[in-house]
């Protein structure tokens, strides 16, 4: 039984080694992946309905820069760095800064603008030189943006004792990416220092604040004016999930803490968060699970979810599940992992039962980042039942495999709408990298997971 079980997940890693591989060939070409990324999208555009831009000029979600952490990992994946990826990681790097409107910094996140080609540039160097002057070059760029976004944070804290907007915190656009940089650059060229620890504090701060009341309900200091469309009239939310919530925030205190960088009162803010999100977790057929966030209304906390809503990396279970856990074997807190193994697994089984909400193949809501999210919960817990899991979902990941899409894979999230998107979030360098992570069967080694707070 072992033997044949050893052989099925070889030939299945081989299979998904074999993708990453056309995948690879079909994006190799960054003039020719942008026109058919475009053509793609004007092709799929239903009257009177726009089509979701699939390729801008600067960006980590999608554009140049989007699609070059492929190249920067597969050109950092055997014993010597490989000078065909590294080429091509800097055609796209060079398309990317060839931008008409020049590189601003504007864009305070990590998905966007002079912060994305730095986030890029820094896992492109992991084991070379490359990039180094173009990071430092963008340091100067990216510090004020951590100081208004700070600024921002401060001011509303002062006014009604709590932060000011998700977006400001969040991981795409907010000090939370930021802050992830900031403590790759510091490890690697020991700059963005100040502006990590100047991060490390706000969000000590927020954590451990005593909150405020909302309709004369005690609610948290997390607690944002922003708004995700179920309840217009309300106040706002906790927005609980890794990619606009307060997972974010637990994740970067735990990697800091990992790579030795702490502020006063770390371990109390990421005890305050991990309560924050054990009090708001749920429990239906599957298990354990988390919903986007919850709001105040008549007076009751309540969750934006009427039950399990789709469990994905940027919302729901998964993204908070690997937050919880990296945190609790950083903080020693085993009772924390247990927690976020029980709901991981408990949302495999959820996503297996109802396929349905699982809407495309991408790291951001579909299949890629499922797969990604329990691949590196079970290299890191040893947990059997995800590590089960993960080669389930790599299955649902290969069964999407289209060779006759431009770029074997074609975002559907937005039916009718169907194209050939070809960047990291929602489209097939993404996916690759998932792939090519469980092929591999070890964490990434240019850290390009970092931009989902998974690394």
């Amino acid at each position: 039984m072992t033997t044949t079980t050893s052989t099925g997940s070889q030939t299945l890693r081989q299979e998904a080694a074999a993708a990453v591989a056309e995948i690879a060939a079909r994006l190799d070409d960054p003039e020719r992946v942008a026109a058919l990324a475009l053509a793609s999208a004007a092709a799929a555009e239903p009257t009177g309905q726009a089509y979701a831009q699939p390729w801008i000029p600067l960006g980590l979600a999608d554009s140049y820069v989007g699609v070059a952490p492929l190249y920067a990992e597969l050109g950092q994946a055997g014993d010597e760095p490989d000078d065909r990826y590294r080429k091509i990681v800097h055609d796209y790097l060079s398309q990317a800064l060839q931008n008409p409107q020049g590189v601003p910094a504007s864009g305070l996140g990590l998905y966007l603008d002079a912060v994305s080609i730095a986030f890029v540039a820094t896992c492109a160097g992991t084991r070379t030189d490359d990039f180094s002057n173009l990071g430092r070059q963008l340091d100067d760029l990216i510090a004020p943006d951590v100081d208004r976004g700070i600024a921002r944070i401060r001011a509303a804290i002062e006014e009604r004792g709590t932060v000011s907007s998700n977006p400001d915190y969040d991981v795409v656009s907010g000090l939370t990416g930021l802050g992830r940089l900031q403590l790759m650059r510091h490890l690697r060229y020991g700059t963005g220092r100040a502006g990590l620890d100047a991060i490390l504090g706000l969000f000590a701060e927020v954590a451990t604040a005593p909150g405020i009341t909302v309709d004369g309900t005690p609610t948290s200091p997390w607690y944002s004016p922003d708004r995700i469309g179920k309840w217009p009239d309300e106040p706002g939310l906790v927005n609980l999930g890794i990619a606009h919530g307060v997972a974010g925030p637990l994740a970067l205190l735990a990697f800091a803490q990992r790579d030795g960088v702490t502020v006063p009162g770390t371990t109390e803010a990421a005890d305050g968060i991990a309560r924050l999100l054990l009090a708001y977790r749920s429990t239906d057929e599957f298990g354990p699970y988390w919903p986007a966030g919850v709001s105040v209304q008549d007076g009751t906390v309540v969750s934006y979810s009427d039950g399990r809503m789709r469990d994905a990396w940027c919302y729901g279970t998964f993204g908070v599940a690997r937050a919880l856990q990296v945190a609790g074997q950083v903080f020693a807190r085993p009772d924390w992992v247990a927690e976020a193994v029980a709901g991981a697994n408990a949302a495999v089984r959820a996503a297996e039962a109802r396929p349905e909400l699982v809407t495309d193949f991408a790291l951001c809501h579909g299949w890629a980042g499922i797969l990604h999210t329990v691949q590196c919960m079970a290299l890191d817990t040893g947990d059997a039942e995800l590590a089960a899991g993960a080669e389930r979902m790599a299955r649902r990941v290969l069964s999407g495999f289209d060779p006759d899409s431009a770029f074997c894979y074609r975002e559907e999230s937005m039916p009718p709408v169907v194209a050939d998107r070809p960047g990291f979030l929602l489209g097939s360098a993404g996916i690759a990298l998932a792939l090519h992570a469980f092929a591999t069967g070890r964490p990434s080694v240019t850290t390009w997971d970092a931009a989902l707070m998974y690394n």
